[in-house]
């Protein structure tokens, strides 16, 4: 591949929404060209609204999640020429006319390190369960949830007193290296891992 900067439509929302955002904004192999997420009009819901404030902060153009179908989504994947669609915490399951839409896939960044604790409030699962470890999970999107091959993971050790919020708070310290890790694989082509596999974390 060229020195070209793959262009991105980052569609995420909360606090590891945040900082995916700012680790994709200073990567030096990628170029933001939209982000999407859905804000909290009121501002009163700090987390709901931190997609949408970063995006301001670094200059980036923003549209609703509410107002947009997946036929709209998939006219701006291809409007735009959109090499990545990068996904966390949109709560919707993409069809495959628009997750296959981009030249090296539509990617997902989970809350646990799948196969467990697939789909939505992961973290409250890893909480009532005990576990003493969960992490972060990059992986390519398919038809089902949360399914797809693996591309990268990274650990998080889980204390007694930790809470979802404290969760959210260590696996957002993980997020650049994760990424770092993930964006390089992908525009490699490094073969991902099925989940029926063991694969080794970083």
């Amino acid at each position: 591949m060229s020195k070209d900067k793959i262009k991105v439509l980052l569609l995420a929302n909360w606090g590891i929404g945040e900082k995916l955002l700012e680790s994709l904004h200073f990567s030096l192999d990628v170029d933001i060209k939209l982000v999407i997420t859905q804000p909290d009009d009121s501002g009163q819901d700090y987390w709901a609204n931190c997609v949408c404030v970063a995006a301001d902060k670094y200059g980036y153009e923003v549209k609703k999640a509410s107002g947009l179908d997946f036929d709209g989504l998939r006219g701006l994947l291809i409007g735009l020429d959109i090499d990545l669609l990068v996904v966390h915490a949109y709560r919707k399951i993409l069809p495959a006319s628009v997750f296959e839409v981009p030249a090296f896939g539509s990617i997902n960044i989970h809350s646990s390190l799948l196969p467990k604790y697939r789909g939505a409030a992961p973290s409250a699962e890893v909480l009532k369960n005990k576990e003493k470890q969960t992490g972060l999970t990059c992986h390519y999107i398919d038809a089902g949830i949360d399914t797809g091959d693996i591309i990268s993971q990274i650990t998080v050790n889980v204390d007694l007193k930790d809470t979802r919020d404290s969760l959210i708070d260590k696996m957002k310290e993980k997020v650049d290296v994760l990424m770092v890790d993930a964006i390089s694989k992908v525009i490699e082509r490094v073969e991902p891992i099925r989940q029926s596999n063991l694969m080794k974390v970083i």
